[in-house]
């Protein structure tokens, strides 16, 4: 090996390496403003289809027992199912706030057992949005996936899974 030969075959194994190393793959965010929505189908879907992938969709209206109520997002969801079941069973709606049974599944402010989703006290939810003119808050701070989770909960609480639709569109920007 001479000085030349080893400049020449340094340089050889520089080229092989450079077309043998690919390049950073693009990063994939799901949920980005790039999202394709290619899939989603708009339109009206049972409040028991949590396997429908809508985050990045504007929720336009909850129908509960054939009455439609229009929202304007999602965290309005929860509050808007809330106070139909209100009016419908107050004693029940207390005793699912009372017992925590719709909550995170974490603790860190207090309550029984983990973080409710409905509380009288508006400093246990995050945001909490009023319900009505009741003394009961809904989580405020809720993404697609939760606000769907939870009004199903609630729902199957009070026997209407089964006649209860959400109407989604695709985001406008």
């Amino acid at each position: 090996w001479n000085e030349a030969a080893i400049i020449e075959r340094n340089g050889n194994l520089a080229d092989r390496a450079c077309k043998a190393i690919l390049a950073p793959i693009p990063r994939i965010r799901p949920y980005s403003s790039q999202k394709s929505f290619d899939d989603f189908v708009p339109g009206i879907y049972p409040i028991t289809d949590l396997d429908t992938d809508m985050n990045g969709t504007d929720i336009k209206a909850v129908t509960i027992e054939g009455k439609e109520f229009v929202l304007e997002s999602w965290n309005q969801l929860l509050v808007k199912v809330s106070e139909y079941d209100l009016k419908i069973d107050s004693a029940k709606f207390d005793n699912i706030v009372k017992t925590n049974l719709l909550h995170k599944d974490k603790k860190s402010k207090n309550p029984p057992e983990f973080d409710p989703i409905l509380s009288e006290d508006k400093t246990l939810v995050n945001a909490g949005k009023k319900i009505g003119a009741s003394k009961y808050f809904a989580e405020g701070n809720i993404s697609c996936s939760r606000a769907r989770f939870f009004t199903n909960q609630l729902i199957q609480q009070y026997g209407l899974a089964d006649s209860c639709t959400i109407t989604v569109d695709i985001k406008s920007d």
